[in-house]
């Protein structure tokens, strides 16, 4: 055991010193292993933090006085977590009949501890309106005796002082400034009475990460108010004050009664499991999991040449060593405490520099943003873990690199001649049938939801492409003699020394790979993103008008133009349209008790799914059927953005709308329109003979439906952008068929094009300009689904640099390498640029085998995700399908080849070495 520690404290003695020596190589695999350490303990601090800390909950619920408040009544019996309403059901089914408010007092009150008073605040969802803001604000108001209300507040006064008497309200801070509101001023509120009442704003809150709500004196609101509340039975709730906790079997005892309880003593000290805790899908695992293995492996080979180089450089080191009686076991240890020492120095500081710019992080954000974050909590049981995992990381770097350099040839390397690489035509082949066999399980995996099989054909696939980079290199260099010299002399240079090849290229592989897989699975998310947002228009189309319902008066042709002035003043808008809806019936016709309704007859035999014949269909026939459109039909069914009383209409227009605002399809859309035709979404949805068929049914009032007449009508299908599930053009008639039917129709609302996208403060100001116009005025602004390019642009940059790096440190290795073949060139005449672009040719080799199969299996990798997300919850989601951003592949492809070749070239020197040549 003592010649053990003697061995290890010798070695660890070299590799200290052999660090020391090479400051730069030593601060660049530092700086590898602490980055994603750093970036990853900054992250997870501002994550952490972002959750409200216990003492901050029960601080910013109950004030400082409060031991717990209990929440109406939702059951004959529920069940809660350690937050009281946040998660919380009802297991009687919702039948049971709700006591009385004094009646659930009086048992509340049994079932918590004796001696504690129980005060009751009434509860009301309000409406509030400022002179200022004419657009409602929705909140909830709290009504308490006003000696109770100041125990409850534990936020600071920003302005003014707490409400004392009826009529006086304490808002937060986020509520003044939806309002535009301070201490003062007077505040509109509709609670449901027959009238709505105004009250005063007495004080405002600072910020709070937790926000009180509104507070009130008692007497505020009417008691001809409407009472019903839809998020419990009971619209009060009662604070507990004492000096006795409310522990969890006083929580259990109330839970029974069917009310929901948020304890101090609870959420500080435990005691409650969280029955509503989320359940992670097995196909989320998988595709978390994948990424973890990808980055894990591409973190080794990415460090694993720093290591390799080292290892080079010591040739003559660790062979005096082991000339001096070392044995291999020596040398190996010589590489892996350097790996072990670097590894957790690098951790260990980047774990420190992480907490400081997470902290700092916290205090800047809430600097510009008050309360946005709750505040710097610590992840201190993942701390250690980090630390433990980037020493593993530079630890399994080093391995390889270890055990070539127990490999070495000692009297090569003390004469200072150069090894050649032994290839080992088993590994490329093992390499081979590893990825072959990773692509597999990986898409076997992805498809069934199983996250194992996922993650190890990932780790196959990684290790089976890794694997075979010498052999490629080696058949890539049979192209040598069709070349020129600086390119001949790169390709016979790095086949010849595999051992340094090799890992720069595995790590050029495992850098562009994990880039492309990120970019490809970037475009695929916002494809799908796109594919399943049901938009209302072209990007920056605004809707507008005032929602009418049955039995209300139809919009006014005065309302319109004032809406329409509205829009003009305030939004960037180009034209404005009146759009027109037709239905069977006018709503305020005296055939109240009977509606009419056209149902879309689907073609027979064109959109039937055949998963409808089948009782209980296998996955294997749910996949096969996935993106058949006939079985996805539930999808069209979409809602139109501007709001009607008319039941089932229809949107009527004669090219005008479809045309002015900007649809892809609009110009076909509106030459079929003109020409009288329907435009309907969906080629499923018209007949052979080029006509839709619409049934007239008429329902009754206790009678089933009876369809009295067919209308078929010529009809085309347009894509207006927004692929099979438009929201806005679901179906559109033109006016001679509003005529030919004798259909009702009415001016619903205002459609507009926009020269810009409107701002955030232009919206708020046409919201409330349209509330002064009517109360029931609403507005749409059509912002799109947001795009993901600078992100993929941002991942194309990472791999720019990162592959960059690895190629630029196994070129420094080349070059140290090839002196004497360089003085060779030099003795016979060779000009002094050929050693540039001698760099230049090696970097390029390295760059454009590893940008080729990297970006290969980054494209694989994508798929794998794409196909997992497909799948994942064990349903299939025809929308996801792999999308290749072409331009960022090209760029990584080519743009770390063309960068490296040009870095190499302008940072290489051209005077050619003189030095002397040993023989062999």
């Amino acid at each position: 055991m003592a010649r053990r520690l003697v061995a290890l404290r010798a070695a660890g003695r070299v590799a200290a010193r052999d660090a020391r020596r090479a400051k730069g190589r030593t601060a660049l695999v530092a700086t590898m292993i602490g980055l994603p350490l750093l970036v990853g303990t900054a992250g997870g601090t501002l994550l952490s933090s972002l959750d409200p800390s216990p003492e901050q909950i029960v601080s910013g619920e109950l004030g400082d006085h409060a031991q717990a408040e209990v929440h109406g009544w939702f059951g004959e019996d529920v069940e809660q977590g350690p937050l009281g309403s946040a998660g919380g059901w009802s297991t009687s089914g919702g039948d049971a009949e709700p006591p009385t408010v004094e009646e659930q007092e009086q048992a509340v009150a049994a079932a918590l501890p004796a001696g504690n008073e129980l005060v009751r605040a009434s509860i009301a969802e309000v409406t509030l309106s400022s002179e200022e803001r004419a657009r409602p604000f929705v909140g909830e108001l709290r009504e308490l005796p006003p000696d109770r209300l100041a125990q409850l507040v534990a936020t600071p006064l920003a302005a003014g002082s707490l409400p004392r008497a009826a009529g006086e309200l304490l808002v937060n801070h986020g509520t003044a400034e939806a309002l535009a509101v301070s201490a003062g001023d007077t505040l509109t509120l509709d609670v449901g009475a027959p009238r709505p009442v105004t009250a005063t704003v007495t004080g405002v809150l600072e910020p709070a990460v937790i926000p009180t709500p509104i507070l009130a004196p008692s007497g505020t609101l009417p008691a001809d108010r409407d009472v019903t509340t839809g998020w419990a039975a009971l619209p009060v709730s009662w604070y507990v004050f004492g000096d006795e906790p409310v522990t969890a079997e006083h929580v259990r005892e109330v839970n029974a009664l069917g009310s929901l309880v948020l304890s101090r003593h609870v959420v500080l000290h435990g005691g409650l499991a969280d029955p509503t805790a989320a359940i992670v899908s097995p196909g989320a695992v998988a595709v978390v999991a994948a990424v973890a293995a990808v980055a894990l492996i591409e973190a080794v080979l990415l460090i694993g040449p720093a290591f390799a180089v080292g290892a080079q450089r010591s040739r003559r080191q660790l062979a005096t060593i082991a000339a001096a009686g070392g044995s291999a076991r020596d040398l190996r240890r010589v590489i892996l405490l350097g790996g072990v020492a670097t590894g957790l120095a690098a951790s260990a500081l980047a774990v420190v520099l992480g907490l400081a710019t997470g902290a700092l992080g916290v205090w800047l954000v809430n600097l510009l943003w008050p309360a946005t974050i709750a505040g710097l909590r610590v992840p201190w049981l993942v701390l250690p873990a980090l630390v433990l995992l980037g020493t593993l990381v530079a630890t399994a770097a080093a391995w390889l690199p270890a055990r070539q350099a127990a490999r070495l040839d000692v009297v090569a390397a003390l004469a200072g001649r150069r090894a050649e690489a032994r290839p080992r035509r088993r590994v490329a082949v093992v390499g081979a049938v590893l990825a072959a066999a990773g692509v597999a399980a990986a898409l076997a995996g992805a498809g069934t939801s199983q996250p194992f099989l996922l993650v190890g054909g990932v780790i196959a696939l990684e290790v089976g492409i890794v694997s075979t980079a010498g052999t490629i290199v080696a058949l890539v260099a049979r192209l040598a003699p069709r070349l020129g010299l600086a390119s001949r002399f790169a390709l016979r240079d790095s086949a010849r020394q595999r051992p340094r090849t090799a890992p720069a290229v595995a790590a050029i592989i495992a850098a562009l790979a994990g880039a492309t897989a990120g970019a490809g699975f970037i475009a695929s998310s916002g494809a799908h993103r796109e594919a399943t947002y049901l938009p209302t228009g072209p990007e920056g189309t605004v809707t507008a008008g005032i929602f009418a319902d049955v039995g209300s008066p139809a919009v006014a042709p005065e309302q319109l133009s004032a809406l329409t002035d509205v829009l003009r003043s305030t939004l960037p808008v180009d034209d404005v349209h009146v759009a027109t809806m037709a239905a069977l019936d006018d709503p305020d016709s005296p055939a109240a008790d009977e509606a009419a309704y056209l149902i879309t007859r689907w073609p027979d035999g064109q959109v039937e799914c055949p998963l409808d014949e089948l009782s209980d269909p296998s996955d294997a026939e749910v996949r096969a059927h996935a993106d058949d459109p006939r079985c996805q039909r539930t999808a069209w069914a979409g809602t139109s953005a501007l709001l009607s009383r008319l039941t089932g209409a229809v949107l009527v227009d004669d090219g005008t709308l479809t045309r002015g605002l900007g649809f892809p399809g609009g110009e076909e859309a509106a030459a079929a329109l003109a020409a009288g035709r329907v435009v309907v979404a969906s080629e499923l949805m018209v007949h052979p003979d080029g006509t839709v068929r619409l049934d007239e049914e008429r329902y009754v009032e206790g009678e089933p439906g009876e369809v009295v007449e067919t209308h078929e009508l010529p009809a085309t299908a347009v894509d207006l952008g927004g692929g099979p599930t438009p929201d806005l053009f679901t179906m559109v008639f033109p006016p001679q068929v509003v005529e030919s039917l004798d259909l009702y129709s009415e001016e619903v609302g205002l459609l507009a094009a926009t020269t810009r996208m409107p701002t955030e403060a232009e919206e708020t100001a046409a919201w409330d300009a349209l509330y002064r116009v009517h109360d029931d005025a609403y507005l749409g602004v059509e912002r799109g689904t947001g795009g993901e390019s600078l992100t993929v642009w941002i991942v194309v940059a990472g791999a720019l640099v990162v592959g960059l790096g690895a190629t630029m440190m196994s070129i420094a290795l080349a070059q140290a390498e090839t002196r004497p073949d360089l003085a060779t060139l030099a003795a016979v005449g060779a000009s002094p640029g050929i050693r540039r672009r001698i760099a230049a040719a090696q970097a390029g080799v390295l760059t454009l085998i590893g940008g080729v199969l990297g970006t290969g299996t980054g494209l694989l990798l994508a798929a794998v995700i794409v196909t997992a997300m497909r799948h994942e919850g064990g349903f299939i989601d025809p929308h996801w399908s792999l999308v290749v951003p072409w331009p960022a592949v090209a760029a990584i492809g080519l743009g770390v080849p063309l960068l490296a070749m040009g870095a190499a070239w302008l940072f290489t020197r051209s005077r050619l070495p003189m030095v002397r040549r040993i023989a062999a």
